[in-house]
């Protein structure tokens, strides 16, 4: 874990892929409805699941005065884990986590998470919250990451594009994800970066797409291009570079960039420790929030804007899991 996190806006999408659309939900009503869970007899058994084969829980839930509150997400360890006393090393009989927090602020549907390499992603806790939307329930929770104006955006407004570069990492982390078959986990390039991966055993990709001699008017399909970096912002933990070369609609050649040090919204809290004890994380949070507002505001509201109301309100929670049953969808 690290002293950073990372901004992020809830939304829900329609199951149904052929509707585009985005919708606004009572997310607080739904977070209240987990919380409850803390209270029923069983209540390990039900918050523990397999997500995508790793083993998800959350802890009880942190709240202070304002409209903030604290949720754990916990990962287990995988293999066996030992204590050292007396120069002997000792197995715990013990199951151990790896966390990653989120404060989710209420009134604006706008998260912070902590940035944990080791601990759940924010595609991990998306699957895991979504376990618990009931599979007759025409609406799934979208967690959006809020990112850096880059120049990315300009694309739209793109006459022609020329070329893109894409420079991928693969760390072991990423060879987790992949190994993996999540629901975000879509698109022909993260198909193919499963490949590269786990059968061709690469750890890292460089691809460049256009033209050997391009004429003026020569492009790359713009939809299918913006798409492509839509599907690869979906786990941006695999970017490192993405290069486009494009005509304005004066006719100028110009550049767009997306780097990995610029991709999400982020703030780096100036605690001397180099975690964030969660009571601190919850407390010091509105300094995030605050601090970093106008980084993301426009692209909160652009995507708030968007949102139709959703006509069905979601009464209760899949209590009952079966991870065969929800993949097999």
């Amino acid at each position: 874990m690290s002293k950073k996190v990372e901004f992020f806006v809830l939304t829900f999408a329609p199951k149904d892929k052929n509707d585009k659309n985005i919708y606004s939900g009572n997310f607080k009503n739904f977070f209240e409805k987990i919380e409850e869970i803390f209270a029923m007899a069983d209540k390990s058994k039900i918050l523990y699941r397999d997500i995508g084969g790793k083993k998800i829980t959350i802890s009880r839930f942190l709240r202070n005065d304002s409209n903030y509150f604290l949720i754990p997400f916990g990962k287990l360890k995988e293999g066996k884990t030992y204590t050292q006393k007396d120069d002997i090393f000792t197995e715990l009989n013990t199951e151990l986590f790896e966390v990653s927090s989120m404060v989710f602020n209420i009134t604006n549907n706008v998260a912070i998470i902590t940035k944990n390499k080791m601990g759940p992603n924010f595609t991990l806790i998306e699957e895991y919250l979504n376990s618990f939307i009931p599979a007759d329930f025409d609406y799934e929770i979208k967690i959006i990451p809020l990112f850096e104006d880059n120049g990315l955006s300009k694309l739209k407004n793109a006459k022609y594009v020329k070329s893109i570069i894409i420079e991928l990492r693969i760390s072991d982390a990423v060879k987790s994800l992949y190994a993996n078959r999540f629901r975000s986990q879509k698109g022909h390039i993260n198909s193919f970066i499963a490949y590269s991966a786990n059968d061709i055993k690469s750890e890292s990709i460089k691809l460049e797409l256009g033209f050997n001699y391009a004429k003026k008017k020569d492009s790359l399909d713009i939809d299918c291009v913006y798409q492509l970096i839509e599907d690869l912002k979906l786990n941006p933990d695999i970017i490192k570079q993405i290069r486009l070369k494009y005509v304005t609609p004066q006719g100028d050649n110009d550049y767009a960039e997306l780097k990995d040090s610029n991709i999400i919204v982020s703030h780096t809290f100036g605690i001397r420790d180099n975690f964030l004890p969660s009571e601190y994380l919850l407390n010091s949070c509105n300094e995030a929030f605050e601090g970093k507002v106008n980084k993301y505001r426009k692209q909160r509201i652009s995507i708030q804007a968007a949102e139709i109301s959703m006509p069905t309100e979601l009464r209760e929670l899949r209590l009952d899991w079966n991870p065969e049953e929800y993949y097999d969808n």
